[in-house]
């Protein structure tokens, strides 16, 4: 058999992961090769999932069979290497503006009361105030008609003083009231024919008709008298 030199006239990508590996660098492009004579060609892989990749480089040469170079290459997740040393800190930033206020919490629970402090001292007795002005009611009985038309009532007359008056009955209490409304509160000053009321007025007691209730104890009694 004649040996013959090897003519490489070109170089290409094949296989069933070619999209993974480049040719970077073709030096046997139309290059003659004696017997032990070489040549380089480098390529690049670069795979785009994890796990092994195959390809090959077909050569176009003067050889009556194919020549194929077989490439293989194991892709790894990008994160999978060893992590780098820590970079150093960066410069401090400036200070960013003061937020907005939050909203304001619920209040608290109201504390229990303290105990009660000592009672003060007492103090100096006040000025004795004015003598208030009295409602002084006289009424006697009077008694008109005759027989079925025989009717008494009591004519009443008033007088304003803030003279002190003996109050001979005090277990005896007056009202006196027009409807709902109460004029005046007090006492029954003597018994006995002519009736002497010392009362404290509410409201202005004028000329009219007015119901008078004595109260002594349990008993009460209720009279109508006129005031003039």
């Amino acid at each position: 058999m004649e040996r013959q030199s090897l003519v490489i006239s070109g170089a290409s990508l094949g296989g069933s992961d070619v999209s993974d590996f480049a040719i970077n660098a073709n030096g046997c492009a139309h290059r003659k090769l004696e017997l032990w004579q070489s040549c380089t060609i480098i390529t690049r892989f670069t795979p785009h999932t994890a796990g092994a990749r195959e390809a090959m480089i077909a050569l176009s040469d003067n050889e009556p069979a194919p020549t194929d170079i077989a490439l293989s290459g194991t892709g790894v997740a990008a994160n999978s290497g060893p992590n780098g040393p820590t970079g150093s800190s960066g410069p401090t930033g400036p200070t960013g503006a003061a937020g907005t206020n939050g909203t304001q919490g619920p209040a608290g629970m109201n504390g229990a009361d303290g105990a009660s402090g000592p009672a003060g001292s007492q103090g100096s007795a006040g000025l004795q105030g004015p003598v208030g002005q009295i409602e002084l009611v006289t009424c006697q009985s009077i008694t008109t008609g005759k027989d079925k038309n025989k009717k008494t009532i009591e004519r009443c007359t008033t007088k304003l003083t803030s003279s002190p008056v003996v109050i001979a009955r005090t277990s005896v209490t007056a009202v006196l009231s027009r409807g709902r409304v109460i004029y005046a509160t007090g006492s029954v000053v003597g018994p006995g024919k002519n009736t002497k009321l010392l009362l404290t007025p509410r409201h202005s007691i004028g000329n009219g008709s007015y119901t008078l209730t004595l109260t002594h104890g349990r008993k009460r009694q209720h009279k109508t008298i006129m005031i003039q």
